[in-house]
């Protein structure tokens, strides 16, 4: 099984948080981003988590319109910035079918604590940055044991349309 989690594109600087619309560079970046992908990586997708707040929407259904995915695009009001990322951990432990892949668009600093807690590492302080628009891809690592309550994942790759050319 793989995980994709996946930071929201650039916003506009508008209140409320939660309506917050991507701006012309954010989609612009999602599409970078997607033409540095190719889609056959994603064809195991049986899900698109997504935060409830709309820069995050945005950012998964541009990028599942780009990518032509079928995955549904599902709501998850545990993907909010301030989140216990042990709920998305928790849940997604409890996926029965660990041949399908899933992927998670939402914000910092969950993402970040998210992944420390996949990985293993301290849930306050996490070996990967997800600066906007990131892609992390985790590979399904070792299963629940004594040491660890969770799932451990491995960091399979990190790319940022920052860094792409």
């Amino acid at each position: 099984m793989r995980l994709f989690l996946l930071r929201h594109s650039i916003p506009t600087n508008t209140y409320p948080d939660e309506e917050r619309k991507l701006t012309q560079e954010g989609f612009v970046l999602v599409e970078k981003l997607c033409s540095f992908l190719r889609e056959e990586s994603f064809g195991n997708l049986s899900a698109i988590w997504h935060s409830p707040y709309l820069r995050a929407f945005e950012t998964a259904y541009a990028f599942k319109e780009k990518m032509s995915l079928k995955a549904p695009l599902v709501e998850n009001e545990s993907l909010t910035p301030c989140s216990n990322p042990e709920h998305i951990v928790t849940a997604i432990s409890k996926l029965t079918n660990r041949n399908e892949d899933l992927m998670i668009v939402g914000h910092n600093p969950h993402l970040e604590s998210l992944t420390a807690c996949l990985m293993g590492d301290n849930k306050f302080c996490s070996s990967v940055a997800f600066d906007r628009c990131t892609l992390a891809i985790l590979q399904l690592s070792d299963y629940q044991n004594i040491k660890y309550p969770f799932d451990i994942w491995q960091l399979e790759t990190l790319v940022s349309p920052n860094f792409l050319q």
